[in-house]
């Protein structure tokens, strides 16, 4: 940090900078797949016209959301039985 005449300079610091950065291009690759699945979904509509892609893929979505939810708990449960937790 810097001040000169009163007026504080915040400036990031190497970590914060190396943070944004893959940040950014997490953001950049996120949007490039994004681009990729839309292409997927026009391709696969034209081909199967008679499917409905974006509701299977929300089904599998709230599917894969489920099972996550499932481990994350098993994995919380089993911190506080193993004995790692420090409360009376």
């Amino acid at each position: 940090m810097r001040v000169s005449r009163g007026v504080t300079f915040v400036t990031p610091s190497e970590q914060e900078t190396r943070y944004q950065e893959k940040v950014n291009a997490m953001e950049d690759k996120m949007q490039h797949m994004t681009g990729l699945m839309k292409h997927w979904l026009a391709f696969m509509s034209k081909k199967f016209p008679e499917e409905d892609f974006i509701n299977e893929m929300e089904e599998a979505l709230h599917d894969d959301e489920d099972g996550m939810e499932t481990e994350y708990d098993t994995e919380k449960n089993n911190e506080h039985s193993s004995g790692n937790d420090y409360s009376p």
